[in-house]
Parts: C-alpha cells; structure tokens; sequence
C-alpha cells in the first residue's frame, strides 16, 4: 500500500507542477512605457475570452490527464501483467511529457495575445481606414476621369473639324 501511495504521490506532485494559473502580464506601465493615445481607444480585453477559453481547456486537459495517471497507478497494482504495466506506463508517460511540452507554449502564447492583441487591433482599423479612403479616392478618379471625357467628347460635338495650330 505505500507503494501505491508514492507512486500516486508522485503523480499528484507531477499534476500540481502545472498549476492552472495564467501567467504574468507584462505591462507597459511597469516597464516605464506608455501608451499611445490612440492604443487607449482600443479594447484591450478583446482577446481575453480566447485566451481565457484556451487556458481553461489546457487546465481542463490537465485534470484528464491527472485522472488517467491514478487509473494508470491503480492499474499497475492489480495483477497485470509486466508488459501490459510497461506500455501502460510508456504511454501515460508519453501523454504527460506531451502535456508538459504544450504548458509553456500555449501559456506564452496567452501571453503575447494580451499583450500585443490591442496592437494588432489598432493596425486592423488603420488598415480599414486606409481603404475606405482608398476606394473613395478611386471613386473620384474614376468621376473625374468621366467629366474629362465628357469634355472632351462635348468638345469633339462643337468643332467637327479639327482646326489647324499655327
């Protein structure tokens, strides 16, 4: 029985090493940055229900994981044989080193998206700015371009004849 128990220590200790806390954020304050003003007018809690959504499903993730580790231990006291308890072992080892290795990551891209989520959105509406007055001067390019050949045909109508250039 104390086998059991450290063996299910171990895992539990494994489990809480990855606590289901989102990382600090690093704000521009704090470093003794600030703002532009423009950056102000922007949500800058627009992308925390994705990063929200993604951080809940890795913890929720964890607790799968967690559970499938205590089957695995329960397991590996019952009368199984040695082979089955080596594979069981090598692939819960495998889903929770694969765990492990997508933590870091997907927390630090968590992160990067708060912080640089405002950013991104700023530029996407500097961006639909920069169109919209690229379309309205194209539609007045194109009006222009329609008076100067209407002109230019009304021109045509009054001298039928083209006039020499002395």
């Amino acid at each position: 029985m104390k086998k059991s128990s450290a063996k299910k220590g171990k895992s539990d200790k494994k489990i809480k090493e990855l606590q289901c806390t989102e990382p600090e954020e690093s704000h521009p304050e704090e470093r003794g940055e600030e703002h532009s003003e423009e950056l102000k007018n922007v949500d800058p809690t627009m992308f925390d229900g994705l990063c929200d959504r993604m951080l809940s499903a890795l913890c929720l993730l964890q607790t799968s994981v967690s559970e499938v580790l205590d089957v695995k231990d329960e397991l590996i006291l019952q009368n199984v044989p040695s082979c089955v308890q080596a594979q069981l072992s090598l692939s819960t080892s495998r889903l929770f080193r694969s765990l492990t290795d997508l933590y870091v990551p997907t927390t630090e891209l968590a992160r990067l998206v708060r912080i640089f989520g405002p950013q991104w959105e700023q530029k996407r509406q500097i961006l639909e700015q920069l169109q919209g007055e690229h379309e309205r001067l194209h539609r007045l390019l194109a009006l222009a371009l329609q008076r100067i050949q209407h002109l230019e045909s009304q021109v045509n109508m009054s001298h039928p004849y083209p006039q020499e250039i002395l």
